[in-house]
């Protein structure tokens, strides 16, 4: 039994490090969706999830948290081709500072979650046009001191999470300060 039971072990980690180096490497190529159906579809294909936020409103999720390592920058544009996108989940994706300027461009973007994503101060700048955010998630994101300055003065925003983060106590003593909310 000990014997079957670490063949079995061996095997799944074996077949565990070979669907992630063959998913790295399965990144897609973007190819433009030429309506809000394809740029679903497409979504779907990359490993993500397009849902209403209510039954009684049109309101958008867009949520690519399982998408792994087949996400990419250009790959957002996809969710431009939706509308009343209101929330966008990055979450441990290889997004990075070129991908915040597809997501700068969602004008009805209400909350973002860019956890443990690498994102830096640099992506934060593309951001500050989001006049309806009031929720961003930087958590394990190299972002710092300066970056939460950058976002300071966005008029809605009203919950930052910069936990594991390189903000440091002075730099949340500032923003609270500052913060027009």
């Amino acid at each position: 039994m000990k014997c079957v039971r670490g063949m079995l072990t061996t095997c799944a980690c074996v077949a565990m490090a070979i669907a992630c180096v063959v998913r790295a490497e399965d990144a897609k190529p973007y190819k433009p969706a030429g309506n809000a159906d394809e740029a679903i579809a497409a979504i779907e294909a990359l490993g993500g999830a397009v849902r209403l936020v209510s039954r009684k409103h049109d309101a958008l999720e867009v949520d690519f948290r399982f998408a792994g390592d087949a996400l990419t920058d250009t790959h957002l544009q996809y969710v431009l081709q939706l509308k009343n996108v209101v929330t966008l989940n990055l979450k441990k994706t290889p997004i990075t500072d070129a991908g915040m300027q597809h997501v700068a461009k969602i004008a009805t973007l209400k909350r973002l979650h860019l956890e443990q994503t690498r994102v830096t101060d640099a992506g934060l700048k593309h951001l500050v046009g989001l006049k309806q955010l009031t929720y961003l998630n930087l958590f394990g994101a190299a972002v710092t001191d300066a970056g939460l300055e950058t976002v300071r003065d966005m008029p809605a925003l009203k919950h930052v999470y910069v936990w594991h983060t390189k903000v440091t106590p002075d730099g949340i003593a500032r923003f609270k300060q500052a913060a027009p909310h």
